[in-house]
């Protein structure tokens, strides 16, 4: 559920003649969350990026 086929790169792998694989590239890439939206009060810390498995903080305003 967090991840989505990336559209433009192919899903295949080639044996070559001198038998190896063809390069394999980023197929599934993490489906980006929507901004969870800045909380009254207080502020939103983004930590690392809004992706699938991040976690952002939240603080509160001093008063």
């Amino acid at each position: 559920p967090g991840y989505m086929k990336h559209p433009q790169i192919s899903p295949t792998l080639t044996c070559l003649e001198n038998q190896t694989w063809s390069e394999a590239q980023e197929f599934c890439k993490r489906k980006k969350c929507d901004h969870p939206g800045e909380p009254e009060n207080g502020r939103l810390i983004v930590i690392t990026d809004l992706f699938f498995g991040s976690a952002v903080n939240y603080s509160c305003d001093e008063g």
